[in-house]
């Protein structure tokens, strides 16, 4: 048997504790290491935003790194010894729930499975778990060690992000201008609903590609220059395009597209906005065609014609008004004033100078005011004697029209057509003045033939013994009679003429002064074998006038009648009321008529329709006119009707006033006189 010596038990002693102190050495190392990971691990998970947890094979949760909770209010060791089920606030029904149940049941590991778990201060906070089941040597499961991530903030910004993309949607969706975004290669990142809509297409199918395919070449190509000037200078472009879409539809817009850039400066794609300028631009061209349209109406007009705007500029005017008015040229060139037009006239001299500054001024101004609150014509007169007469008025909107007319051979005419008035005027009363005179000087010697023609037919002296020189007699006496009564229709017409007729008024019969006439023609009537028939209403039988003068009408028209009605003839003398109250006296024969051409002609003084009746009738031409002064002289009209072959009516037509209060009689007064027979 080995005996060990003391040297040897000591030596083994001390190898022994050596060797236990070694080991003590390095477990307390390992022990530090140990602590040192750990305390590392702890640091890590206290200043991560995940944390740790795990579950035992009951999937009770057994461990949390509860920092996080702490921070948010919420005692993590709530959570310990229960299981997800029981601290999930979601209905259990909830599919998204029932799918994670599941696959713990199956003990799967799982990924960012998310939630949103209820704080105790009412906020939601949105969490991210994954876990990984454990297993033993044997093979039985032991739990879950997982993480845990918070999601709020991320969800939060998430959040915003969407709100402030769907607001930046509405924005440009609701934009009434195309807005768009294009990456460098000239292909589509976005663009709004309204380029969409012109395209005839939608976002998913636009993103990552051109256009090219739905607009013609020509504007596929002038877009592809654009994009490469936007690229080449990286500065802001603006101009105008026209876009031919494929469908035919032709679009003018406003093209401005400019650098998009990121957060260092650099450019990394570019945006565009067009603005459509199509109804502006054909209201434009609509304007133009109008303002063409317009000045070549103008153009043809034959006289000058301006237009002034709201603010007083000349801005139209034709070349009628621009060759009156040369100053204008320039005045419209550069839209100046009226008022500078009326001053450029005054300097000069296209209107006579005026020497005195305060008459100028008062000029101007009168002109001004005239111009500004435009009523009747006015006339100028222009220098070289030349006159215009200018007519303004204003346009809605607020502007003046002006038009010129070149009156100057109209004023030479009428200053010669007064200058001829005067001189007929002076004749005329030079030649009422002569016939009133020469009837005076006429009248005297008539007299004495009448009176001695008178004493001869009626043998006042004795007989004459002599048939002849009885019945020269007698023509001697009706020839002075005739000429008599042609110098008082003379002295009557020069009374008139000269203003000197004096009515001597009163209640006058009308059958009275008809009864006298046809007393005075019935010789004639006889004579002429021509029947005379009168008929007066009896609300026309007084008349309120001249009695002389309506026997002087009256007498004339019936002598007119009887000269030019053929035998078997009928004049027909009527008095009535009109519908409106006035006096109508007529004279209607079945005579030889007059032509329409003829009717003022023979209402002129000593004027005659010349034919072969007129031509076997005497007569001064005085009746008619006579006839028409007189019932002038009355206040009434004369109408005149007549067919060649068929016969004339006259038709005097007398006021109301004419027509004195009735005294009660209202018996009709008819008679009919036909000629007599031999």
């Amino acid at each position: 048997m080995f005996a060990l010596s003391a040297v040897g038990y000591a030596y083994l002693r001390n190898r022994h504790a050596a060797d236990m102190e070694g080991v003590r050495r390095e477990r307390g190392l390992a022990e530090q290491q140990i602590e040192e990971e750990q305390a590392r691990l702890r640091d890590y998970a206290e200043v991560s935003s995940d944390w740790f947890w795990e579950t035992d094979s009951e999937q009770r949760f057994t461990r949390f790194s509860g920092h996080i909770f702490d921070a948010l209010g919420i005692d993590g060791s709530s959570f310990i010894g229960k299981t997800r089920r029981e601290i999930s606030t979601t209905q259990p029904n909830d599919p998204h729930w029932q799918a994670h149940f599941a696959a713990l049941d199956r003990h799967e590991a799982f990924q960012d499975f998310s939630y949103n778990l209820q704080l105790p201060d009412g906020n939601t906070m949105y969490i991210s778990i994954s876990g990984r089941p454990v297993f033993l040597d044997n093979g039985d499961f032991a739990g879950y060690r997982g993480t845990g991530r918070d999601l709020t903030a991320q969800r939060q910004m998430q959040s915003i992000l969407s709100e402030t993309q769907d607001r930046f949607r509405a924005v440009i969706d609701n934009a009434p201008w195309v807005v768009f975004l294009k990456d460098l290669d000239g292909k589509y990142l976005l663009a709004n609903q309204l380029f969409l809509e012109w395209l005839g297409t939608d976002m998913e199918t636009l993103a990552g590609r051109t256009i090219s395919d739905r607009i013609d070449a020509e504007t596929a190509r002038q877009i592809e220059i654009q994009d490469r000037e936007v690229i080449e200078n990286d500065s802001v472009l603006e101009q105008e395009l026209q876009m031919t879409f494929a469908d035919g539809t032709v679009r003018h817009v406003l093209v401005i597209k400019f650098p998009v850039r990121d957060s260092s400066g650099n450019m990394t794609a570019f945006g565009g906005i067009n603005i459509d300028l199509t109804a502006q631009k054909n209201a434009e061209q609509a304007r133009q065609k109008y303002e063409e349209r317009m000045r070549s109406a103008v153009e043809t007009l034959q006289e000058g014609f301006a237009i002034f705007d709201d603010a007083d500029r000349l801005i139209l005017a034709n070349e009628e008004y621009l060759n009156a008015v040369p100053v204008a040229r320039d005045i419209l060139q550069r839209n100046g004033t009226f008022e500078e037009l009326v001053r450029a006239v005054f300097e000069t001299g296209l209107i006579e100078a005026v020497d005195d500054d305060d008459d100028y001024e008062r000029i101007l101004e009168n002109r001004l005011h005239q111009h500004r609150n435009p009523g009747e014509p006015v006339i100028v007169k222009y220098a070289g004697n030349r006159w215009f007469l200018l007519r303004e008025a204003k346009t809605p909107e607020g502007g003046t029209v002006l038009t010129f007319n070149d009156i100057t051979s109209l004023k030479f005419a009428e200053e010669a057509a007064r200058q001829a008035k005067e001189r007929a005027e002076l004749a005329s009363r030079t030649k009422t003045e002569f016939l009133a005179n020469m009837s005076h000087e006429l009248r005297t010697p008539l007299n004495s033939v009448i009176g001695m023609s008178e004493v001869l037919i009626t043998e006042t002296f004795g007989e004459l013994n002599n048939d002849t020189y009885l019945e020269y007699a007698g023509d001697i006496h009706m020839s002075g009679r005739h000429l008599l009564a042609v110098i008082t229709d003379i002295l009557d017409i020069a009374k008139i003429e000269a203003g000197e007729i004096l009515l001597v008024e009163a209640e006058v019969e009308v059958a009275d002064i008809l009864g006298e006439c046809q007393r005075m023609i019935r010789d004639r009537l006889e004579a002429s074998r021509v029947n005379l028939a009168a008929r007066i209403e009896p609300d026309a039988r007084k008349f309120w006038g001249d009695a002389r003068r309506l026997k002087q009408i009256i007498l004339n028209l019936l002598s007119n009648a009887v000269k030019f009605t053929p035998a078997d003839g009928t004049i027909t003398v009527s008095s009535s009321r009109g519908r409106n109250g006035t006096l109508i006296i007529s004279v209607e024969d079945t005579g030889i008529g007059i032509s329409r051409e003829d009717f003022d002609r023979v209402l002129e003084p000593f004027r005659q329709v010349e034919g072969i009746m007129t031509r076997s009738h005497e007569g001064a031409g005085l009746g008619l006119s006579l006839v028409k002064v007189l019932t002038e002289a009355h206040g009434g009209t004369l109408e005149l009707e007549s067919e060649v072959g068929q016969g004339t009516k006259v038709t005097l037509i007398f006021p109301k006033i004419r027509i004195p209060a009735t005294d009660g009689d209202t018996s009709l007064i008819e008679f009919q006189r036909s000629r007599l027979n031999g």
